[in-house]
C-alpha cells in the first residue's frame, strides 16, 4: 500500500512540473498577393511569393516607378538575379525590394536555383 502511495505522489508531482507548462502558439506566417499598395508618390509596390521553388506569380506586369517585393516562403535560400540587378541570398520569411525606374521587359531567376525563372514587364 505504501508503494502505491510513493507511485501516486510521484504521478501527481510529475503532472504539476510538466502539465502547468505554457504551450508556444504557431504562427505561420503569410504573404499577400492581393491589389498592390501605393505610396504617397503614386508608385506601387507589389508582391511575388517564393513557395514550393517557384514565383507567384511568375510574371508581373508594373509601371516605372513601381516596385516589386519577393519574400521568401520556402525553407531554403533563394535569391533573385537579373541583368540589371541582383539580391544576396535570402532565407525563410525574409523579403528582397526592388524598385523598377526604367521601362522594359526585366527576366529574371533564382541564383541557387536556376530554373525558377520570372519576369516583370515595366511599362510607362
Amino acid at each position: 500500500m505504501k508503494k502505491i502511495a510513493i507511485i501516486f505522489v510521484l504521478s501527481l508531482i510529475q503532472i504539476v512540473f510538466f502539465g502547468c507548462g505554457e504551450k508556444a502558439e504557431t504562427v505561420i506566417p503569410t504573404a499577400s498577393i492581393d491589389a498592390p499598395t501605393s505610396d504617397n508618390t503614386g508608385a506601387q509596390s507589389y508582391s511575388v511569393n517564393i513557395s514550393g521553388y517557384a514565383f507567384d506569380p511568375a510574371e508581373l506586369t508594373i509601371v516605372a516607378g513601381d516596385s516589386v517585393t519577393w519574400t521568401n516562403l520556402d525553407s531554403v535560400a533563394h535569391s533573385i538575379v537579373a541583368d540589371s540587378f541582383s539580391s544576396d541570398n535570402f532565407s525563410t520569411n525574409e523579403s528582397f525590394t526592388y524598385t523598377f525606374d526604367a521601362t522594359g521587359v526585366y527576366e529574371y531567376f533564382c541564383g541557387p536555383h536556376p530554373n525558377m525563372t520570372g519576369i516583370i514587364t515595366v511599362t510607362k
